[in-house]
C-alpha cells in the first residue's frame, strides 16, 4: 500500500477490541442493570436511534472534543460506549464541530461586548470579594480590550 492511501478495513482503523464492553443477553438478569448504565448503546436503542439519542451522542462528542480527547480515542470510546462503527461515529463527529463552530461564529461587536461584560462582572466581583490584585488585572484587560489603556512609548 502506498503512503498516503487508507484501507479503512485495516485493522489500524478498527477500534480496539480489548476494552470493549460485553453486551449481557437480553434475557439475562444483567441486562436492566448494564442497560441502565450504557443508555446510548447500539443494543439498548437498536439500530436506528431516535433524535433524541443522536442529541444526546452529539452532546457527549461535544465534549469529548473540549476535553481535548483525540479522534482515535473519541472513536474507541464510541465504539464501547454506544457500540457503533467509524461511519455513525463520522457523522456525529461531524455534527458536534458544527455545534462547535455555532458556538463560536458570533460577529465581532457582539463576541467583544460579551467579553467585556464578563471583564466587568469580574472587576465587580473582585472589589466586592476584597481580591484587590484580581479586579485590577482585570481592570487591566478591560482597558486594554477597549484601547483606553496608556500607550506605548517608543523605546521602553
Amino acid at each position: 500500500m502506498r503512503a498516503g492511501n487508507h484501507d479503512t478495513k485495516s485493522k489500524a482503523f478498527a477500534p480496539r477490541q480489548a476494552n470493549a464492553l460485553t453486551t449481557p443477553p437480553k434475557d439475562s438478569p444483567e441486562w436492566k442493570a448494564w442497560a441502565e448504565v450504557h443508555p446510548l448503546h447500539k443494543a439498548v436503542v437498536g439500530d436506528r436511534p431516535g433524535k433524541a439519542v443522536m442529541v444526546q451522542r452529539v452532546a457527549e462528542a461535544v465534549r469529548w472534543v473540549s476535553t481535548c480527547r483525540t479522534r482515535s480515542t473519541q472513536l474507541q470510546m464510541a465504539a464501547e460506549q454506544w457500540g457503533i462503527g467509524m461511519r455513525a461515529f463520522e457523522s456525529i463527529h461531524a455534527e458536534a464541530v458544527r455545534e462547535i463552530k455555532a458556538k463560536f461564529n458570533q460577529d465581532r461587536p457582539d463576541f467583544l461586548a460579551q467579553k467585556l461584560e464578563q471583564l466587568e462582572h469580574l472587576v465587580q466581583a473582585g472589589l466586592d470579594s476584597g481580591q484587590l490584585s484580581a479586579a485590577a488585572g482585570a481592570m487591566g484587560l478591560l482597558l486594554r480590550a477597549t484601547g483606553c489603556d496608556a500607550p506605548k512609548l517608543p523605546g521602553k
